[in-house]
């Protein structure tokens, strides 16, 4: 029997089981870009069209894990769904997972993140690595100019007040790649009013709440 994400054989046993209506509810808030994922959860475009049919976003989530569930019956469990988010870049999704399963067993599951990985994260960016960071896989990455045409959202995602990013406009000249230094100089720098303390994992977080990075941030984490 084969091991996902270095975890051993016994826990695949847990997650053999299918997926629960309310624990797919809970999941479905933490996915910040359903689309991005669908395809590795071996949904296709009809899936897709259905699912876009719902009104907002959150609703749109829902309905994804639904069809999900709906279409591979006896096979739509934890294991499955761990997969489809490895292969996504979406380790966060798969801890959330772990953490679900474990409420409902006695058994330990025995987590073995990468060490490097974790030692990475933990750490806070420097800026030439947001300018062009390389991954483990040796691919290079210009984070701050794929960073840059969502800057604001990205600022707010990060706790930054409204009036910090009126004036790093004003001060930038409105220019989208200053501002994004800007901002990421300040917030490098522990400016006060940031959300959590300076990190890779912090960042990527923050990262996640804005859909339009939901592709670069499955990239990134997958790379660390």
């Amino acid at each position: 029997m084969s091991s996902v994400g270095g975890r051993d054989s016994r826990n695949e046993e847990l997650l053999r089981a299918p997926f629960t209506t309310e624990n797919a509810n809970r999941i479905a808030q933490k996915i910040t870009s359903w689309r991005l994922l669908a395809p590795f959860l071996g949904l296709d475009k009809g899936d897709e069209a259905e699912i876009s049919e719902e009104g907002s976003l959150g609703e749109q989530r829902i309905k994804m894990m639904q069809v999900w569930l709906s279409r591979h019956g006896k096979d739509a469990t934890y294991l499955n769904f761990v997969r489809g988010c490895e292969e996504a870049g979406r380790r966060d999704l798969v801890d959330t997972v772990y953490s679900l399963v474990q409420q409902h067993s006695s058994i330990p599951l025995t987590v073995s993140l990468d060490c490097g990985s974790l030692a990475r994260l933990g750490r806070a960016p420097t800026l030439l690595e947001l300018c062009l960071f390389t991954g483990r896989s040796g691919t290079r990455y210009r984070v701050m100019e794929r960073l840059a045409p969502f800057w604001e959202q990205l600022a707010l995602a990060l706790n930054f007040e409204p009036y910090v990013t009126e004036t790093v406009k004003r001060s930038s000249m409105f220019q989208i790649n200053d501002c994004c230094r800007a901002i990421m100089q300040k917030w490098l720098q522990g400016y006060q009013s940031a959300v959590g303390p300076v990190t890779w994992e912090t960042l990527l977080s923050a990262m996640a709440e804005v859909e339009d990075l939901a592709v670069l941030t499955a990239e990134l984490r997958a790379e660390m």
